[in-house]
């Protein structure tokens, strides 16, 4: 079994991550600024967020999960989106380690899948009944070649960087030199430029001749 995060000596910086923390985060979350982040060996990673780093709700899950099973301890996907950055994170697994921070029980949600299943789907059912009147056949299909702006949400991971990839490969032949505009989550142009390059690297999708798409 591995062994939790140690607490840092007198003679380490506490902006460093644990090995074993980084481990966690590597299966769990994954991702092209992550793995830029390693390869570089930044110790700015610490003070990275998990929203900085792209993580969406599903991973946070994973990471919470990830910590339960390899350190037996229960951080909620709320608590760990609540802190700031990655060094806060490691140091509230430090203190939950040793049992502090639990001010109260958690209570562990039961969901009824199939319950939720079928609420969603006489939901669905409803919403169609309501709106069905207002649908009409388009009298003409619409053609790739007139559309003059796209716009790309999500293009900062694995499927929007291959719809990203697959735009940009097509887009003087297909699209009409169309405008791509992608939307990513960063403190400036330049840096949301960056982060969706290295995702399309990260990929094996990016080609030279986009630099100047």
């Amino acid at each position: 079994p591995s062994s939790p995060p140690s607490s840092p000596s007198s003679s380490s910086s506490p902006s460093l991550l644990e090995p074993n923390f980084v481990e966690v985060l590597e299966e769990t979350i994954g991702g092209a600024l992550l793995e830029k982040h390693l390869r570089q060996e930044d110790d700015s990673l610490a003070s990275l967020s998990l929203i900085d780093l792209g993580v969406d709700s599903m991973a946070v899950g994973r990471l919470s999960r990830a910590l339960k099973d390899r350190f037996d301890i229960t951080i909620s996907p709320k608590e760990l989106s609540g802190k700031p950055n990655l060094s806060s994170i490691q140091e509230l697994i430090k203190r939950r380690l040793k049992g502090e921070e639990l001010k109260e029980p958690l209570q562990e949600t039961v969901i009824v899948w199939e319950k939720e299943v079928m609420e969603g789907f006489h939901l669905i059912e409803k919403s169609y009944d309501q709106m069905k009147e207002s649908f009409s056949p388009f009298s003409s299909p619409t053609s790739a070649s007139s559309n003059e702006v796209v716009l790309l949400t999500g293009c900062t991971g694995f499927l929007g960087a291959f719809l990203l990839a697959e735009l940009l490969s097509n887009r003087h032949s297909h699209v009409n030199n169309c405008k791509i505009i992608c939307m990513a989550r960063a403190e400036s142009d330049s840096a949301a430029y960056e982060r969706i390059k290295d995702n399309l690297i990260f990929y094996h999708l990016w080609e030279e001749d986009w630099e100047e798409a």
